[in-house]
């Protein structure tokens, strides 16, 4: 049964890939009229909701050609222009959650997020999008993409968009370099909720944070005390913390890990009790981090969680915290991905490359530290920029 559903899939992948081939004409994208087509045809698709135009726009703006990441962002910019007039009779701004789910290797991420995704669609009506990020390998540069297989009964949802993306490879904290703008391209065709399912990460890799509105942290049931709770990382960031895979053998056990956890998001946040205080005088809700248990495979808490992601929402739009909050998240996206363009600057830059080979054979006979390799390169970058004589 797995392996036809498989099969399935994999045919009508196929067949919205040769769609959007046919449709915009990805083979010969050569003149500005036929690359205006493409924007107006693929961002007006965006718009209307349709997935094959979606995934095309997602396509273009991952690629490493330059070419095509231009016409990406067009496409990107376009798009929101429409949904911002469409949107324009509402008071709050946009209408989309975005909700970062996150967690170590095999605690049932993207399992969690299908029962998840069923559970809005079917029971608030919301259209869901999944961007689904996969670990990139270090050695082939490759990607599996297989976080799509375990969510075979929401994909084939008319009301879902499942999309899984490559983190790419030295991109650390569970997200790919273009995430943020898959986020918005999802929002720019009107989806209610952006579920973003990161990598397994570790305690330090909070980079969700800084894309999503309300970080849920998934934890499996032997996860560790009360101790392990209160150390500072991904864990202090979460709103929500779902101790998952809480059924079976593992019930007591989670609801063991439910308690420590309990525990310490109290002490961790206890600092600001003040504050939440002064807001309930000012009759202004605030929200509360709070430890939940659930079970992808008996459907246990998927209810409650759902409806925690809306007050979630509402208390946040009361509040006035999201406008600011993505404002401050587009400010750090624009620095990484300036850093990330003048890496690629500094890499491809020929008078770079020839004194990095001179610094590399250095660095091998111990003659000097990384850092002050590291201060050379700059240098010289810098010096070759001053120089109009000399160019990359």
């Amino acid at each position: 049964h797995k392996v036809a559903l498989m099969s399935r899939v994999w045919q009508i992948s196929r067949a919205c890939w040769h769609r959007t081939i046919r449709t915009c004409g990805h083979r010969a994208l050569t003149t500005d009229a036929k690359v205006d087509d493409v924007v107006q045809r693929v961002s007006a698709g965006v718009v209307d909701g349709d997935r094959f135009m979606l995934s095309k726009a997602i396509t273009f703006a991952e690629s490493t050609r330059d070419d095509h990441r231009k016409i990406g962002a067009r496409i990107l910019d376009e798009a929101l222009k429409a949904r911002s007039a469409l949107s324009a009779g509402h008071k709050t701004g946009s209408q989309t959650l975005r909700v970062g789910i996150s967690g170590p290797p095999g605690v049932g991420k993207s399992t969690f997020i299908e029962t998840l995704g069923m559970c809005l669609i079917r029971d608030y009506h919301a259209r869901v999008a999944v961007i689904a990020i996969d670990p990139t390998s270090l050695r082939s540069r490759g990607a599996i993409l297989g976080d799509k297989t375990r969510m075979s009964e929401l994909s084939m949802m008319p009301d879902a968009f499942v999309r899984p993306c490559a983190a790419g490879a030295g991109h650390l904290g569970g997200l790919a370099l273009h995430s943020d703008e898959v986020v918005l391209l999802c929002e720019a065709a009107g989806y209610d909720m952006v579920l973003i399912e990161t990598v397994g990460v570790g305690q330090s890799e909070t980079l969700v944070t800084e894309i999503a509105d309300m970080c849920v942290l998934l934890l499996p049931p032997a996860g560790g005390d009360e101790l392990q709770g209160i150390k500072r990382g991904i864990v202090e960031t979460a709103h929500l913390v779902v101790v998952n895979k809480a059924d079976g053998d593992m019930e007591m056990a989670a609801k063991r890990a439910l308690s420590d956890y309990s525990a310490a998001l109290q002490v961790m946040h206890s600092h600001g009790a003040t504050a939440a205080a002064a807001s309930q005088d000012n009759k202004v809700e605030v929200w509360h981090p709070k430890v939940v248990m659930a079970s992808a495979a008996t459907g246990l808490g998927v209810a409650d969680i759902c409806k925690m992601l809306f007050e979630f929402r509402d208390i946040q739009r009361q509040r006035g915290d999201l406008t600011r909050l993505r404002a401050e998240q587009r400010g750090a996206w624009m620095w990484r991905k300036a850093e990330d363009d003048l890496v690629k600057k500094l890499r491809a830059h020929v008078a770079v490359r020839e004194q990095a080979c001179r610094l590399t054979l250095a660095l091998g006979r111990s003659e000097m530290s990384s850092r002050a390799a590291g201060r050379e390169l700059v240098k010289t970058f810098v010096s070759a920029l001053a120089t109009p004589s000399q160019h990359p």
